[in-house]
């Protein structure tokens, strides 16, 4: 089966697995074909009796079409060392964090964000009889896709959990991707604070462990001052659909959206169409919040605490969001239609790349240590994060050379990277010159390298410092 899929590049890699971009050999269709290690680099593949699981949980994804959903197109083991790999859609666009950078989402985008991550893991708690988060929330593998796919944001579906490997299934996952997000990490805040996301990462604070996600989507529209969310059995019938074969174009790549998935992204996109129309409507009427749920049997947000007031002054004004200001309730427009509601949602997310993010809570800076006098190894990884906005040199073996996703960045990758948080070197440029200066920096695979160049801090501990050189100068072979 995996033959099926011819690999064009390595996208990225760690120690839970490699993805591919990769071809479809079947359609044309450009595919993310990820092949991980279900336990750990060292350990094996899946017994026969998990492989038999294993296939009737893709037959099940299969199935599946959602705006916000890689959708599945194939998987299988490898017949040599029976390590399991899905075959996804490609989307193009942006890792979450690398759009955010420094600075925190605006609060109608993270609602966007929270809304989808909670209805993608109901509709798949529905197809696989079991609830639980089941997509990966971390902020690295969230994209952003770009504009013209008319997509906002899109999750992975994790296998870890549905083979068992990540045992977490209950809703603590969404709490750090939620104070990541809008810079409020170990941080208490008003129930006020992003227009009432504040007051329902209280509540799911306190009810993570038991809470459904049915009561955290309900929650989070009364905390937002929205209407419910489509409920459960409208997710499965608008998102399940007989599987559908791409046509082979005459060309290998085609810009155009394929036709059969087309199909299923316009009878699916009224279900982000809806969480928009939600968002935008709260903002037209200027309801910030509700004080609580009004059914009884649903846990009522908590009243606000009175330590939380410092923080409030750290909280973006509302006139300095990125988004259109609110109009007076006695302007109020008809209803929109469902095309202005897609077309809301796509704003949203597109907003992220195209205005300026809130800046989260100021934070003391601190004291930077001077640009690096000698050469440090390239495995020094807590010495050259010290070093981040600094220019330095590092020395190191190269293992490989590598082009990220969006193509814009060629990287020399160095012994030992199956350690996600390992330096990496890169030079930035146009898409269409990468595959040359990669062809360039191949030159330096085994080699002892001395590279200098700006370093990009790590933001967080799972990701991985950067050093960026600005031409082929920088880099040079060591004595």
């Amino acid at each position: 089966m995996i033959r099926r899929f011819q690999i064009e590049d390595l996208v990225a890699q760690d120690a839970t697995g490699v993805v591919f971009h990769a071809i479809d050999s079947e359609t044309g269709a450009e595919v993310a074909v990820r092949r991980f290690f279900p336990h750990g680099p060292d350990g094996g593949g899946l017994t026969e009796a998990e492989q038999s699981a294993f296939a009737i949980v893709i037959e099940r994804l299969s199935t599946l079409s959602h705006p916000a959903l890689r959708a599945v197109i194939s998987g299988g083991c490898d017949p040599v060392d029976a390590m399991p790999f899905i075959a996804t859609e490609w989307v193009e666009g942006d890792p979450l964090d690398a759009v955010l950078g420094d600075a925190a989402m605006p609060p109608e985008a993270a609602a966007l964000l929270i809304s989808q991550a909670l209805e993608v893991s109901e509709l798949l708690s529905q197809v696989l009889a079991e609830e639980a988060v089941w997509v990966e929330t971390g902020l690295h593998s969230v994209v952003v896709s770009r504009t013209d796919s008319g997509r906002g944001f899109t999750f992975w579906v994790s296998p870890f959990k549905w083979l068992g490997v990540d045992g977490n299934r209950d809703l603590r996952s969404i709490i750090p991707m939620v104070e990541t997000a809008m810079g409020w990490t170990n941080q208490s805040v008003p129930d006020q604070a992003g227009r009432g996301l504040g007051g329902w990462l209280r509540w799911l604070r306190q009810h993570a462990d038991s809470a459904s996600l049915r009561e955290a989507r309900e929650t989070l529209a009364a905390s937002l001052g929205s209407e419910p969310p489509v409920p459960a059995p409208r997710l499965v019938s608008r998102a399940t659909m007989p599987p559908r074969r791409i046509p082979l174009s005459a060309g290998r790549k085609s810009s155009a959206f394929p036709v059969g998935r087309c199909l299923a992204v316009l009878a699916m996109l009224c279900a982000v169409g809806s969480v928009a129309w939600l968002l935008y409507d709260q903002a037209r009427q200027g309801r910030l919040m509700l004080p609580g749920i009004v059914h009884a049997e649903k846990p009522a947000l908590p009243a606000p605490a009175a330590e939380d007031a410092p923080v409030a002054e750290a909280l973006p004004a509302v006139e300095e969001l990125p988004f259109p200001s609110t109009p007076p309730a006695s302007e109020a427009k008809p209803a929109p239609s469902e095309a202005e509601r897609i077309a809301r949602a796509n704003e949203l997310a597109a907003s992220l790349s195209k205005s300026p993010a809130v800046k989260a809570e100021p934070k003391k800076e601190e004291a930077k240590p001077s640009a690096a006098s000698g050469v440090i190894p390239w495995d020094e990884t807590e010495k050259i994060n010290s070093h981040g906005g600094s220019e330095i040199t590092v020395r190191g073996r190269v293992w490989g050379v590598e082009v990220s996703n969006t193509r814009k960045t060629v990287y020399l990758l160095f012994a030992g990277t199956s350690n996600k948080r390992a330096l990496r070197v890169g030079i930035e440029g146009k898409p269409e010159d990468s595959e040359a200066v990669k062809t360039q920096l191949e030159r330096f695979t085994q080699k002892e390298i001395l590279a200098t160049g700006m370093v990009k801090k790590a933001k967080y501990t799972d990701q991985r410092p950067e050093i960026l050189f600005k031409d082929m100068n920088a880099i040079r072979e060591a004595p």
